[in-house]
């Protein structure tokens, strides 16, 4: 019977599957305009120097729609710290059916903030399934004259294969290379291994099929 709140990961590693959180969020949007309840966005990324801050209290439905709609992923971290100690402050009561998206990565602050969702209502934790878990791409290390392509991966038991395209200063692709997490692994690595008069013309590395910053690596 009380508002539904929606918090929303919605840092570097919420960008891959981010249609499909907005889509998820507007059917828990739909379900509360239905019954005649209002809603609650918080955010869990610091907004731009430049941006206006979200509103932190209840919307109608219509205007919370909008709202997500119009969310995009930061590339930056998010700090769950900060809203949890926004909910002492703003407080939104007992009552309400709580909906945490996560982008699937722990911090020292996880804890903290779950306790004080527990104290606005029930809380409910949406993860993301193995597809749309983030990866950040490594800078390349170097082992002798060689270049190593590395990447990270929250713990998972599944192992999964991931594609990484080097593409020169004008976006043409240059090469492309395939990456493995085995089961239980958090870490991969492949050699770089491309012509040298291919390799100097590198300026980017992209995880394919991944959007945000967290997938990429400029190069000098």
């Amino acid at each position: 019977s009380g508002p539904l709140v929606i918090v929303v990961d919605d840092g570097w590693a919420a960008a891959p599957g981010w249609r499909q959180r907005q889509d998820h969020m507007g059917a828990l949007i739909d379900k509360a305009e239905r019954a005649g309840r209002n809603v609650a966005i918080l955010t869990t990324a610091p907004a731009a120097i430049d941006e206006q801050p979200l509103p932190r209290g209840l919307l109608r439905p219509a205007d919370a729609r909008a709202l997500v709609n119009a969310l995009k992923p930061k590339p930056w971290a998010t700090d769950r710290a900060a809203l949890a100690q926004t909910l002492d402050v703003a407080p939104l009561g007992s009552d309400a059916t709580v909906v945490w998206v996560s982008d699937g990565l722990d911090d020292p602050a996880v804890s903290a903030l779950g306790d004080k969702l527990r104290g606005v209502g029930a809380l409910q934790l949406l993860l993301p399934n193995g597809e749309a878990a983030p990866v950040a791409l490594l800078p390349p290390a170097a082992q002798g004259n060689e270049l190593v392509l590395r990447a990270q991966r929250p713990a998972s038991d599944a192992p999964r294969r991931i594609a990484v395209q080097a593409s020169d200063e004008q976006g043409r692709a240059l090469a492309r290379m395939e990456m493995e997490f085995e089961a239980g692994a958090n870490q991969a690595q492949v050699p770089f291994t491309v012509p040298n008069e291919l390799r100097n013309r590198v300026t980017r590395l992209d995880i394919e099929r991944q959007n945000g910053a967290g997938g990429a690596v400029l190069l000098d």
